[in-house]
């Protein structure tokens, strides 16, 4: 094999492996987040907007809380924050308590949080758990 082969190889190849590595990358409505916090793994689907009859928007978005820590989580809450994109300001927020979330087990949730129809938003997810 040549050395021009091999460059043009390498350079596909490359090009590939970053093809690969950015495709989660995007901000498609589809795109999931998981971040790690205290044991707990959370990942939340893009917001969805939705329009109501009286001309009002509501944002939706799966949300998975899971315990990967060591022993059951209890007395835990779960605060999904609308965030404002432009001003950084807390729009709705939606809880969601938890008695016992098993070592190893999740939950499941769909939140449903206010905005105004014209602004964007980010979904901030907090996790706080009462040890006693």
């Amino acid at each position: 094999m040549s050395t021009k082969n091999a460059i043009y190889i390498i350079a596909a190849v490359t090009v590939l492996l970053f093809a690969a590595f950015c495709a989660g990358c995007s901000s498609d409505s589809t795109t999931e987040k998981s971040i790690s916090t205290h044991g707990f793994e959370k990942t939340a689907s893009s917001l969805e907007r939705h329009y109501t009859t009286d001309g009002s928007c509501y944002y939706v978005s799966q949300v998975e809380v899971k315990n990967a820590g060591t022993g059951n989580a209890k007395n835990v809450m779960v605060r999904c924050n609308l965030i404002d994109r432009n001003s950084g300001e807390t729009a709705d927020t939606d809880s969601h308590f938890f008695e016992v979330i098993d070592e190893g087990d999740y939950k499941l949730f769909t939140a449903k949080l206010n905005g105004e129809c014209g602004k964007e938003y980010n979904l901030d997810i907090d996790i706080s758990e009462d040890y006693k």
